[in-house]
Parts: C-alpha cells; sequence; structure tokens
C-alpha cells in the first residue's frame, strides 16, 4: 500500500482531525429536528466505526500511504454526505428528499470517476463557465460559506437551504472522488500535486 516518499507531507495528518466533519453530521442527524431513538442508535454505530477508522490511522501510521489517505478521506466525506441528506429527509418528515440528494451524489461520483482528469484540469485552470463558477464558490471561503448558510437559513429557511448547500458541497465530493480516482485506481502520481 505503500505509493512512495509521503512522509513529508504536511497535510497527512490533517487525515485524523477530519473526522469531525462526518461527527457534527451524525449528531445532526441524530438530534435534528429532535431526538429520535432509532437515529441515536444508528448515529453512535456510525460514528464508533468512523472515530475507529481515525484511530487505526494513527496508531499504525496509515495517514502517510497515499491510498489510505484518500480512502479515510472517501469514507469521512461520504459518509458526511450521507448523514447530511438523513438529516434533510428527517427535517421535511419524508424519506424522498434524501433518495434525491443520494441520487445525486451517486451520480456526481460516477461521473466524477469517469471524468477524472477532466474534472481536476477544469478545476485548475477552468475554460468553461462552470468551472469558473465553482472557482468563485472556492474563492468565498469557509467564514464567508457558513456566513451565506446563515443568512440564507433565516432569510429563505433551512428547508430551502439545506439542500442547496448539499448540491454545492457535491463539488468537493466530486473533487475528492476525481483525486481517488487518478491516484490511488489509475496509479497516476502526479495527479496528487494537482
Amino acid at each position: 500500500m505503500n505509493l512512495g516518499p509521503y512522509w513529508e507531507d504536511p497535510l497527512a495528518n490533517n487525515v485524523i482531525p477530519s473526522v469531525i466533519l462526518p461527527l457534527i453530521s451524525i449528531f445532526s442527524f441524530m438530534f435534528y429536528p429532535e431526538k429520535s431513538d432509532t437515529a441515536v442508535i444508528v448515529g453512535i454505530i456510525a460514528s464508533s466505526v468512523l472515530v475507529a477508522a481515525s484511530v487505526i490511522t494513527k496508531v499504525k501510521n496509515l495517514q502517510y500511504y497515499l491510498n489510505w489517505r484518500f480512502g479515510v478521506m472517501l469514507l469521512f466525506i461520504d459518509s458526511t454526505m450521507i448523514f447530511l441528506a438523513l438529516t434533510i429527509s428527517r427535517a421535511y418528515g419524508k424519506f424522498l428528499p434524501s433518495i434525491l440528494l443520494l441520487l445525486l451524489m451517486l451520480i456526481a461520483i460516477v461521473l466524477s470517476h469517469k471524468f477524472a482528469e477532466r474534472f481536476l484540469d477544469e478545476l485548475h485552470s477552468p475554460k468553461t463557465k462552470l468551472g469558473k463558477m465553482i472557482i468563485l464558490i472556492g474563492f468565498i471561503g469557509s467564514g464567508g460559506g457558513a456566513m451565506i448558510g446563515y443568512i440564507s437559513t433565516q432569510t429563505i429557511g433551512a428547508h430551502i437551504a439545506a439542500p442547496i448547500i448539499f448540491i454545492v458541497a457535491l463539488i468537493v465530493v466530486g473533487f475528492i472522488h476525481a483525486r481517488f480516482q487518478l491516484v490511488a485506481i489509475e496509479k497516476k502520481y502526479e495527479a496528487f500535486d494537482r
């Protein structure tokens, strides 16, 4: 599983604390809009699996292996998105929204694996209007994104803002899956630096 000398990569240790993303999403799933015993049981099991993956990664120093690092990041990001979709579904009181959002997520994953090089090239040097819009969203940053999220939930409501935020977050899912496709599956290690 060792893909080369990535021991000096300062980003390698960022994999371990990134377990906080799915844990926040799971916590929301368990307690929003109200506590549900089934959601709490599912949330505790999922949280245990994710924390175990993070602990195993740290104890065995697996974060320095590129395939493992991407695999764990996929686990964390995909878990975040799945539980976010389930939280949105619980907020609506119906299961249909989560099915539609998870279907969109599946389409984003399939397209990012199928067109991985093109996707990363578009993010690196955008040529289309969509690529330029994605870069513009990236320039907003996390603070700006949090402010936009807060304002949108206060003005248009969480029922409308949450699915929109989910769809925008699919860009991150596609980005990570495209890199995983090129680096871990196709063994194009130069794509790691894109």
